[in-house]
């Protein structure tokens, strides 16, 4: 295989692809579309349709530091390349599947392990690469979960009204079989040991294990999940029963979802050069009053700020994370311990769209819930504060290539 299909340049791409295109992007962002449609048609309440995501998201806690250790015993590549192959599958099954709400919690499963399969790859095969630049190229990478979701959202919600949703399910498969699968098998590589940075330091450190950084890191990402992702599934529901017109609903999740795409890149061009942990709060305080905008706000600027706002917040999510169980572990040792810390996120993530969508059931309007949700972003902030700060490089070893191609991201 040519040398440059094995390169930092092509890891970049091809991962990039990955998370544009990832199960999470597919089926968990893209839900918040199909919501009404579902809801309308098969005469399903807002909280049998939020535990869907519940059911989704709790198999990703369970299942990803499961197959992190399989990851790390036996590499990422086979890993994503059978997430991609399924992604399709369960995708375009989901046509058929979500008729009933058994088969929608079904389906939901399937891609939780699906997405856990990216989830533990992807930061890794990245983190394999770069060092100094490690931030940025988390970053760049994560951002195609916004800029995904940007896309899909729009074209999800014309294929609906034009179509049905279940021609939208198997439109999805298309393109994950069309672009993202190829582009897996020829681009997605991890860098040869010898050239990862990581490895030359491994040997310098004592066996990996859970510290109490990890345990603040784990409780924070709780907090973090059960107050951003409720508010993200419900977002065009949440602003529907403002009053807001669907298509107008949908135009201000695309502003939150292109701020989930460049609030990767500032985000992670900040993880190389201040503490990662004081860089996570700032971004949670201000995805707080984001939520808060955006359940009280009038129709107009301010929603975009506030959707703007809670994009960004969101967009720290997987970026932060990952940065900062690469710089507290080994990269041999990544995706065990990076399942873990992803579990207590996926449990907060669980919680949050049944318990708002029962709030909206019960009181009529998400005006309860979002104030919940805002509050525990909040007390996330102060959690990542209270933990050590985060070194922006081991600086045990020179530069590694792919550095030099995160650097041209910059220029």
């Amino acid at each position: 295989m040519s040398s440059s299909l094995r390169s930092p340049t092509a890891a970049l791409i091809g991962t990039f692809l990955c998370t544009l295109l990832s199960p999470v992007v597919i089926a968990f962002y893209s839900f918040t579309v199909f919501f009404d449609a579902l809801a309308k048609e098969l005469q399903w309440g807002h909280g049998s349709l939020g535990l869907a995501i519940t059911v989704g998201t709790l198999t990703i806690a369970v299942a990803a530091p499961i197959i992190g250790r399989i990851a790390d015993r036996n590499g990422t590549r086979t890993i994503i390349i059978f997430g991609n192959i399924g992604l399709v599958i369960v995708v375009a099954a989901m046509s058929v599947l979500c008729q009933t709400l058994g088969g929608l919690y079904v389906a939901m499963a399937m891609i939780g392990i699906l997405a856990s399969c990216y989830l533990v790859a992807v930061p890794r095969i990245v983190s394999s690469w770069f060092d100094k630049r490690r931030g940025l190229a988390l970053g760049f990478v994560m951002s195609g979960a916004g800029l995904g979701a940007a896309l899909m959202a729009p074209l999800t919600e014309a294929i609906i009204e034009s179509a049905g949703w279940q021609s939208a399910y198997l439109t999805l498969a298309a393109i994950v079989l069309i672009v993202s699968l190829p582009s897996t098998l020829l681009l997605v590589h991890e860098a040869p040991r010898t050239a990862t940075f990581e490895s030359q330091a491994s040997a310098q450190r004592e066996k990996p294990r859970i510290t109490l950084q990890l345990v603040l890191l784990w409780f924070a990402f709780l907090l973090i999940g059960a107050g951003l992702h409720g508010v993200l599934i419900f977002f065009s529901p949440m602003l529907v029963n403002r009053g807001v017109g669907a298509s107008t609903a949908a135009a201000y999740f695309s502003v939150a979802s292109m701020a989930m795409f460049l609030g990767r890149l500032g985000c992670g061009y900040l993880l190389d050069r201040l503490p990662a942990n004081r860089v996570g709060a700032v971004l949670m305080l201000g995805a707080a009053s984001g939520i808060l905008i955006l359940n009280h706000a009038p129709s107009g600027p301010m929603l975009a700020v506030g959707a703007l706002l809670f994009g960004i917040g969101v967009s720290a999510e997987l970026d932060l994370l990952s940065y900062i169980v690469s710089r507290l572990y080994p990269i041999e040792y990544f995706s065990r311990f990076f399942g873990l810390a992803y579990s207590g996120f996926m449990i907060g993530t669980s919680s949050a769209p049944p318990l708002l969508g029962a709030f909206y059931d019960h009181f009529g309007d998400y005006e309860i819930g979002t104030f919940i949700a805002a509050a525990l972003t909040c007390v996330s902030a102060f959690v990542l504060l209270a933990m050590r700060r985060t070194p922006t490089s081991l600086q045990l070893a020179p530069t590694v290539k792919g550095d030099q191609v995160a650097a041209g991201l910059t220029n």
